[in-house]
């Protein structure tokens, strides 16, 4: 893989322009949501922005990529530690131990590790050069040296995009963060993982056969639990029935080896036979009140169905055009939980409406847009593949918020990018951006 960089261009002016507007549209919303607290929320969180916006000009033209990649490993495994951070006594903040706590700021190693995991990612994908094969050649190499001192070892030779052992350890060093963030608990941000790994094996050359095939024993496991819990199980069971005879269809029309059709078959039934441990011996009781409430928030409309129906209420009233910003009562949508943060869609769509709500979905597919024709545009495959791991992270953090507010997805913690409050979220969304940045402008 070549990491030399021969010149350097001006950073893309149309990604900034794009992001600078959901910025503004974000203060707006955040200045709705917080009218009952003063000025400070407003105040605090264009100092972040502040903050942040040297953060991205400082990575996007001084932070020495080569540099990075070639040392992408070894800040997979220092994230991959630091995971475990938020578990030593005196460390550990936050509500599930999530944060770590240096007194002067909080740092969340979930994020870190989402970063460490795409560049690791990219690395592995673009060299597809297997950790097996890098054992084996180190074993040859020792082995025939004690022979013959002036043995020289053959070529390297990459495998092919698809081959079967290069997916399934990019899935190990996936797997080993997933497992970890899963465990503090928090489900929402271990997905994550998953959805960058598929994104970018997409994108490195894997068809959409396989990653069908990858993604099958997820699906299924849900499918399962869906049908332990008892909700609607008759329409449960044949949707299982259903997806089960499309995977099978795929099998044939994609002329899979017999081999192959059994191992991904047998994987999907252990999956869904393990369901029932899962849901009662994995998930925590917060979680399983989180699925329930899912798939009926009226069963405790005081209680853990709050939420999602009081989002519900706001983002209706909202209407065609919004009920506007005028006479606005301090107290108005004092209602509405974690209105300035994970839940502020709903004050964009109580307050500008649908149209409002399309313009800000709007600016966020263009945002995303650009970053894709960005990665298209790359000359390096490891450049590539980094560009569309941060897309991932921010399409997946975007549609699971907005989703979660509308009822379309169960509630998580996962703030809406450039427009929730927090600096610690804004910290990072600018750092990605100036990563994207620095690699665009590379040629």
């Amino acid at each position: 893989m070549d990491y030399k960089i021969k010149e350097k261009t001006s950073p893309d002016a149309a990604l900034i322009a794009v992001t600078a507007f959901i910025i503004l549209f974000g203060l707006f919303a955040l200045n709705q949501a917080t009218l009952w607290a003063g000025p400070s929320f407003l105040l605090r969180q264009i100092i972040w922005i502040a903050v942040s916006i040297v953060v991205m000009f400082v990575v996007a033209l001084n932070l020495k990529m080569a540099f990075v990649f070639s040392y992408s490993y070894v800040f997979y495994l220092f994230a991959v530690v630091f995971l475990f951070f938020p578990l030593i006594p005196g460390l550990g903040a936050g509500q599930a131990n999530r944060w770590v706590d240096f007194r002067f700021f909080r740092a969340q190693p979930s994020d870190i590790a989402k970063l460490g995991l795409i560049f690791a990612l990219a690395r592995y994908l673009s060299e597809r050069y297997t950790f097996y094969d890098a054992l084996k050649r180190s074993y040859l190499n020792w082995k025939n040296q004690k022979k013959d001192k002036f043995y020289k070892m053959p070529a390297v030779t990459r495998r092919k995009p698809d081959d079967p052992l290069l997916i399934f350890e990019a899935f190990l060093i996936t797997l080993v963060p997933f497992i970890i963030v899963m465990a503090e608990p928090d489900l929402g941000t271990s997905v994550v993982y998953i959805f960058i790994f598929l994104a970018m094996l997409y994108f490195s050359g894997v068809g959409l056969t396989k990653i069908s095939f990858i993604l099958s024993p997820f699906v299924s496991i849900l499918l399962a639990i869906l049908f332990v819990i008892n909700s609607y199980s008759l329409l449960i069971g044949a949707v299982i029935a259903i997806f089960l005879a499309l995977l099978i269809a795929v099998f044939v029309i994609s002329k899979v080896k017999l081999t192959a059709i059994l191992a991904v078959l047998a994987i999907n039934a252990v999956m869904m036979i393990s369901a029932p441990l899962v849901w009662n011996g994995v998930l925590k009781e917060y979680q399983r009140k989180r699925v329930m409430t899912f798939i009926d928030p009226n069963a405790d409309p005081t209680g853990a169905g709050w939420h999602i129906l009081q989002s519900k209420m706001a983002v209706g009233s909202g209407r065609i055009w919004g009920e506007g910003i005028l006479h606005l009562e301090k107290r108005e949508l004092s209602f509405l939980p974690e209105q300035h943060t994970d839940f502020i869609f709903p004050v964009i769509a109580k307050k500008s409406g649908f149209v409002g709500s399309v313009f800000l979905l709007s600016l966020y597919l263009l945002f995303l847009m650009r970053m894709v024709t960005l990665a298209y545009k790359t000359k390096s495959q490891s450049h590539h593949l980094v560009i569309i791991g941060i897309c991932s992270l921010f399409a997946f953090q975007i549609t699971v918020n907005i989703g979660m507010t509308l009822g379309s997805l169960p509630i998580v913690g996962i703030p809406l990018p450039f427009i929730s409050y927090g600096g610690s979220s804004m910290l990072m969304s600018f750092f990605l951006i100036g990563i994207l940045l620095n690699l665009t402008s590379s040629n």
